[in-house]
């Protein structure tokens, strides 16, 4: 019986700290695949560079974290540039622009640039919105 306690409360500790995700689309390719499971740790405390899973209109989407609260954002044509540093061309024309993300606002993109729905569409993401980052 005290095996079984144990096992229960361990048991209980992971499903209440993780999930199991399966992406729908192809906007992570080459690194997540249309169809693929991922365990996701239910967090909101993410960084730059983490794949996050978050509600937006009532589906769940997959997207890394390019910037965060503080940060500035600043478009040169097809370049990205957070905090003046240079991260990636888009390859879409986001013309120049420049803003700054307010408290509690994450700037997320696929890491399929040409095919994504992201932040360069809909804008940033609230804090409140993820679910978890990839582990």
């Amino acid at each position: 019986m005290k095996k079984f306690c144990i096992t229960f409360i361990i048991l209980l500790i992971i499903l209440s700290n993780y999930s199991i995700v399966k992406i729908s689309g192809n906007s992570m390719i080459p690194n997540y695949y249309n169809g693929q499971h991922v365990l996701i740790h239910k967090t909101k405390k993410v960084v730059r560079g983490d794949v996050i899973v978050f509600h937006y209109k009532d589906e769940k989407h997959i997207k890394r974290v390019i910037a965060k609260a503080g940060d500035t954002i600043k478009y040169k044509g097809n370049n990205l540039y957070v905090n003046n540093k240079y991260i990636e061309p888009l390859l879409k024309n986001q013309s120049n622009r420049q803003y700054s993300l307010k408290a509690k606002e994450i700037y997320v993109v696929g890491d399929n640039y040409p095919i994504s729905f992201d932040s360069r569409e809909h804008g940033v993401i609230k804090e409140k919105q993820i679910i978890g980052k990839i582990r």
